[in-house]
């Protein structure tokens, strides 16, 4: 019986599993995607690898891949792949740690949703068949349809925990949408109970953390959609109200609503002014008031005095920090991403102000901010220049200014974006957009993942590194069976001890008898230029304690340089061994033995760049083999 343990020590870039990696569970796996990197997934692995990808056929339909939304610590996105020609949506959860692949378990797939998932990755919200439903992920997907199924219902958002939930109800009679707040304790409440406006229609845009504060748009009344603010004590409030520039509207909204702060005092959005132009707002408890924060923008960027193209200079939030300090968006007619603070202002991101005159050369001709992290010091999204309008992902703080992720990768000439970044914004998440998958013989959007962020990188070609990947895992299987091997040799090998007496060379003539003893010392070296060099010492011992029984044990040191293509392993070993050997009296009856082997040690495990579009990572890791 043979047990094998690999527990990472220290690598030098922590794992990153790819779509489908999951099938090579069963090997150990220590050093696969390096940090550093952006990496993205296109279907074709999903085909292979996987049993809930084979029972629903992927490979016969043409399918784009979205990702939906990303756990705070970066471990878990959840997203869809849809299929233009049947219809169909599959949702998926990947666990960006262990590789793990799982696929919602739904009857009717065209009915599946995923749209928000809890902090820590355990619980997602969504829709399936028809009715919204809460997963609870673990080994498998259970689902929980929390708002009954008496009508057509949405789960909307998530808290940090999972424990609370905002979504919508669908009227039977007319469609129309009833917002609703669920939590484990409660259970289900209408967000418009006990209100006396907006009670023709309300959705959903937020949760707070704790989930109690709901934030969403409402009408009735003759009341266009309204942002408002949704707390159990204080029941919808209009958010418009103290204002004085907030007065305008379209033909059917007012103003709404794009974001809430981890504490839900803080909601961001955009509303219409007296010329009927859109501006961007925040809104904070504290004071009760929508301010205009276009109006705040540097140089008068955004103001209302600006136009473009002769059109109305409208601006537009996307998101709030989770510490409520930092609102993103664009503004522009053509689009500006900006970043907005109390302290800054409005700030553009595409600088202007450099060191030496010079203004940026990336990003002139429209930026657009869809994510910020929890603090508010780092902005991803997309990103086009007037040279070549090529649209293409970007990150953004204050030291490095706009990034362009795709630089020096083989995506440089794809249109990406990223849409999603951690709260500590080490992880970005997005799509890549007309990128070749040979299986299905058709260019297709792809989800990528780009990992700390803050210390730079580079795309990579998805499926050379997935096979890059299983080729390192295959080849640590057989490093490791050449320390089986050789640890197998130390169990078996014993030394035979002369219990009669005949050549106890460990007794002097005349001195008191001794127990036998037999000592052995090697050495050994095995080379193939091609594959592996293994050196191996070791000392043996045995005693026999009486003429039925012998007890012993072995003490190995070795160094073992795999090289295989692709792959680098080199480490020292040391192994312990030791057996019990019974047999009884003239070797007549049972003969039995006993054996224990362990081996362990500190081993370097290196993937190298050999395969295009891939990048050398190396790992070091505590390798432990037992046999008995």
């Amino acid at each position: 019986m043979e047990y094998y343990m690999l527990l990472t020590k220290a690598m030098i870039s922590p794992a990153v599993l790819l779509f489908g990696a999951s099938a090579l569970s069963g090997l150990p796996i220590a050093s696969l995607a390096a940090d550093n990197e952006m990496v993205a997934f296109s279907p074709a692995p999903l085909y292979t690898f996987g049993p809930y990808w084979e029972d629903i056929h992927l490979n016969e339909y043409e399918f784009y891949f979205y990702p939906d939304a990303m756990s705070d610590d970066g471990t878990a996105v959840i997203g869809r792949g849809e299929d233009d020609d049947e219809g169909y949506t599959y949702t998926f959860y990947w666990d960006t740690v262990t590789g793990d692949l799982k696929l919602f378990p739904s009857v009717e797939l065209a009915e599946e949703r995923a749209y928000a998932i809890s902090a820590d990755g355990s619980v997602v919200v969504g829709r399936m068949n028809g009715y919204a439903a809460r997963w609870v992920v673990g080994d498998t997907i259970t689902v929980d349809k929390i708002f009954g199924e008496d009508y057509s219902s949405d789960a909307k958002h998530v808290s940090f925990d999972g424990s609370a939930v905002a979504g919508e109800i669908r009227n039977g009679l007319n469609g129309n949408r009833r917002a609703v707040h669920w939590d484990t304790e409660n259970g289900l409440t209408q967000v418009d109970e006990g209100a006396t406006w907006g009670l023709n229609e309300q959705k959903v845009a937020g949760i707070s953390r704790d989930g109690t504060t709901i934030v969403g748009t409402a009408n009735g009344d003759g009341l266009s959609d309204t942002a408002y603010r949704w707390t159990a004590e204080t029941g919808m409030v209009d958010l418009r109200t103290g204002s004085s520039w907030a007065v305008g509207s379209n033909c059917c909204t007012t103003s709404q609503v794009s974001g809430v702060s981890e504490d839900g005092r803080a909601v961001v959005g955009e509303a219409y002014d007296g010329d009927n132009v859109v501006r961007a707002f925040y809104w904070h408890a504290n004071d009760g008031i929508m301010v205009d924060i276009a109006s705040t923008s540097v140089d008068n960027w955004a103001s209302e005095n600006l136009l473009r193209n002769n059109a109305p200079v409208n601006s537009n939030t996307t998101d709030i920090s989770a510490d409520g300090s930092t609102v993103i968006g664009y503004a522009y007619a053509a689009g500006r991403a900006f970043r907005w603070t109390e302290a800054t202002g409005m700030v553009n991101l595409v600088r202007t102000d450099f060191d030496d005159g010079t203004t940026a050369d990336w990003g002139t001709l429209y930026t657009y901010a869809n994510a910020v992290s929890a603090d508010g010091s780092v902005v991803v999204g997309e990103a086009a220049s007037e040279t070549d309008g090529l649209t293409q992902a970007f990150r953004w703080d204050e030291s490095s200014g706009l990034v362009n992720l795709a630089t020096g990768s083989d995506f440089g000439n794809n249109s990406s974006k990223a849409e999603f970044v951690s709260a500590d914004g080490s992880v970005i998440v997005g799509t890549v957009d007309g990128v070749y998958d040979p299986v299905s013989d058709v260019e297709n959007e792809l989800v990528f993942i780009y990992k700390n962020a803050a210390f730079g990188g580079v795309m990579l070609d998805a499926a050379n590194t997935q096979a890059s990947i299983s080729q390192n895992a295959q080849a640590q299987g057989a490093a490791i069976a050449v320390f089986t091997a050789s640890l197998g040799n130390s169990v078996q090998a014993e030394l035979e001890v002369d219990t009669a007496g005949q050549m106890n060379f460990m007794a002097n003539a005349g001195s008191t008898p001794k127990l036998p003893m037999a000592i052995k010392i090697s050495a050994a070296r095995s080379s193939n230029d091609s594959t592996s060099t293994l050196t191996v010492g070791s000392i043996s011992a045995a005693v026999g304690l009486s003429d039925e029984l012998t007890v012993g044990g072995s003490l190995s040191r070795g160094r073992d340089g795999t090289s295989l293509s692709g792959f680098g392993f080199t480490g020292d070993m040391t192994a312990l061994s030791g057996f019990v050997r019974g047999k009884s009296f003239g070797g007549t009856g049972l003969t039995w033995k006993a054996s224990l082997a362990t081996s362990g040690g500190d081993v370097t495990i290196g993937r190298d760049d050999s395969l295009t579009g891939t990048e050398t990572a190396t790992g070091a890791s505590l390798l432990i083999v037992t046999e008995n």
